[in-house]
């Protein structure tokens, strides 16, 4: 069953699963990323958030708004997600590995990322009619480009 999990995974035989890494040792601290270091690149999407003038009147202040990356090819669950109000536009937001709601669904195990921003009208997190919308996709996962997101459609 742990070796089909990995294979689920796509991790080879000898890479622990998350969560499988027990030893009797103390733990190592976990790696981090440091601008200017050797270690790989960091993999991050930055984000520039904008609420068309035209749906201004159809917004509260403490309306929320979620910034979220879904993979292209994968599952519709996010892999990153933040959670912030119509009072914070124009935003700037970057998007990482620490955000990831399951430790294997991480921006970092994917090339490419569609990146969406909703103004949810009843609060929930999953779209409903009547939320006001904006996306990209085919974002490259590098931390190179600035995304920029305008919110000007509403879901039907």
């Amino acid at each position: 069953m742990i070796a089909k999990a990995k294979q689920r995974n796509g991790l080879s035989d000898d890479e622990p699963l998350p969560g499988e890494e027990f030893t009797t040792s103390s733990p190592s601290p976990p790696e981090t990323t440091v601008s200017g270091s050797a270690s790989a690149p960091v993999k991050e999407i930055t984000i520039n958030v904008d609420l068309d003038p035209s749906l201004k009147g159809h917004t509260k202040l403490d309306d929320p708004l979620f910034v979220f990356a879904q993979a292209v090819d994968g599952p519709p669950m996010p892999l990153a997600v933040v959670r912030k109000q119509v009072k914070d536009l124009p935003l700037k937001v970057t998007l990482d590995d620490s955000m990831a709601m399951m430790p294997a669904m991480r921006l970092s195990n994917f090339p490419e990322v569609r990146i969406g921003a909703r103004i949810s009208k009843t609060g929930d997190a999953k779209p409903q009619s009547g939320d006001l919308y904006g996306e990209a996709s085919s974002v490259p996962v590098n931390g190179k480009e600035v995304v920029r997101i305008t919110i000007s459609k509403k879901i039907p």
